[in-house]
């Protein structure tokens, strides 16, 4: 994005330039002045014509009014003016578009502090994607559970199962997540019990279960599906390391996108006008009705009618 907006200034800049280069030539060699003016449009010399209209484009100088000088001046300011436009509007478009269309993914990890005594480790990893404008948070959290070597023996750290149980859980905001003090307490007391209890569920479904209370279920849209936790998350969670607004750029919505470029363009359009507008009293001047029938031609231009 950042360079899209220098390639624009830049653009505004040269651009005035290249007018500025062409229009200094047509003034100087067409004798351009008070006394001898040139149309507004074309800048065709309109001095010694008894009409008033153009004869190259056909615009009416009293309606139009004519150009009596060069305007070197204000196309210059004109164009410094456009590329400084673009470059505020565009940086503020970039902003707006990150701080609310953008949306933000995030994978974290998360070890309970929990008894050493139990002989289980506890990590919760995180998926989510928060997006502000419309407001949408999911989060898919996938459980891994380890039992732990006992100080006494040699047993190394083992997964207690092979199917890792994931939940998708859906909130307005990520701090409806439950707090690390609320999922302690929760697999604390899971762990005091029997490792088997009475169901002879294995110990990964019932902390999956605990789980599912802890995040509210009226909350959870995906049911927990053994084996489904990993792959699902891949495929709905395209997670990148890009950063900058640039990457920040193509991974917005369209709106978003339209954000950045559309103030961008106008704030160049819109600077534009102005300046021409408040500079015209250096090289434009209305004409005042009757002024090319009451006076006549000569009293404007000298330059004959090639009539």
């Amino acid at each position: 994005m950042e360079m899209l907006l220098i390639v624009l200034a830049i653009g505004a800049v040269v651009w005035g330039g290249v007018v500025l280069r062409r229009e200094r030539r047509v003034v100087r060699e067409g004798e351009i002045s008070d006394r001898r003016p040139a149309c507004a449009a074309c800048l065709y010399p309109l001095g010694g014509w008894s009409s008033s209209r153009c004869p190259e484009c056909g615009q009416d100088a009293v309606d139009k009014g004519v150009q009596i000088g060069g305007r070197e001046r204000a196309e210059l300011l004109a164009s410094l003016i456009v590329g400084v436009a673009v470059i505020a509007f565009g940086v503020a478009g970039v902003w707006a578009s990150t701080r609310f269309f953008t949306t933000r993914d995030t994978v974290t990890t998360q070890t309970l502090a929990l008894d050493p005594g139990a002989g289980v480790e506890v990590t919760l990893v995180s998926r989510s994607r928060w997006q502000p404008r419309p407001r949408s948070f999911n989060c898919r959290i996938s459980i891994d559970l380890r039992r732990t070597p006992v100080a006494s023996t040699n047993a190394v750290e083992e997964s207690l199962d092979s199917i890792v149980p994931s939940i998708a859980f859906q909130a307005a905001a990520p701090e409806e997540l439950p707090t690390t003090a609320q999922l302690e307490e929760a697999f604390r007391t899971l762990l005091e019990k029997d490792p088997e209890d009475e169901s002879g569920r294995p110990l990964s479904q019932r902390a999956a279960a605990v789980l599912y209370d802890v995040l509210a279920p009226d909350r959870i849209w995906d049911a927990p599906r053994a084996g489904e936790g990993e792959r699902m998350a891949t495929v709905l969670y395209p997670f990148t390391t890009g950063g900058g607004t640039v990457s920040m750029f193509w991974k917005t919505s369209w709106t978003g996108r339209l954000v950045q470029l559309v103030p961008a363009l106008l704030a160049g359009v819109v600077a534009w006008r102005i300046v021409r507008r408040h500079a015209r009293s250096r090289w434009w001047r209305p004409v005042r009705p009757g002024e090319w029938a009451s006076v006549g031609a000569s009293s404007i231009g000298t330059s004959p009618d090639p009539g």
